[in-house]
């Protein structure tokens, strides 16, 4: 009994101990001429569109890198009467040049507003799962964030298109630790069946 405690405290401790990993991103696509948008806000029926489907885009991940990838993204309702703007929640896919899909991001909300220097972010800190062929186990409460750049302003009403390159992060166990809990799991086993006996 005095195992088992030891080990499930071990195993809560390997996974609230990790470090921070980049699991995917990639530069804006589109060059300094910014066409075609990858983002586009709609600022009247308050709604974010986003995605790529040319050539151009380098997704590298922590496994392999791939190019001419693309991605797509769930229409996401916005609300900009509160700054930065929020956002609600989606899925984003990424796929490799084949079509065969590589990465999924789901996210129950986000922020979309200027940050430092002008910039502008759509990003999400809270509430996101990491999924897909490069993540054998889905990783949750991780975080991205898209950076805005060649921002276009459409009419007078604060639509605006944008391309934008891209980032995501992840906290992933510590090798060692899992490596022990592992350990740890079979001998309390193997002792568990000799005291059973």
């Amino acid at each position: 009994m005095r195992w088992t405690t030891f080990l499930l405290t071990l195993a809560l401790a390997a996974s609230a101990h990790g470090f921070p990993t980049t699991i995917a991103t990639f530069a804006d696509p589109t060059g300094s001429a910014g066409e075609p948008p990858v983002f586009s806000f709609d600022a009247v029926n308050q709604l974010l569109t986003g995605g790529w489907a040319g050539d151009g885009l380098t997704l590298q991940t922590y496994i392999a890198t791939y190019s001419n990838a693309t991605f797509t993204m769930t229409l996401v309702v916005a609300d900009s009467s509160v700054l930065p703007t929020q956002v609600g929640g989606g899925t984003i896919r990424f796929y490799a040049s084949g079509g065969q899909e590589v990465f999924v991001i789901d996210f129950d909300s986000g922020d979309l507003g200027p940050l430092a220097f002008g910039a502008t972010e759509f990003l999400n800190l809270n509430v996101v799962t990491f999924s897909g062929a490069i993540i054998p186990v889905p990783y949750t409460q991780e975080s991205f964030a898209f950076s805005f750049a060649n921002q276009l302003l459409v009419g007078e009403d604060g639509s605006f298109t944008a391309t934008a390159a891209f980032t995501s992060s992840a906290l992933v166990p510590e090798p060692g630790m899992l490596t022990l809990v592992v350990i740890g799991l079979v001998m309390a086993g193997r002792r568990h069946r000799q005291d059973a006996c």
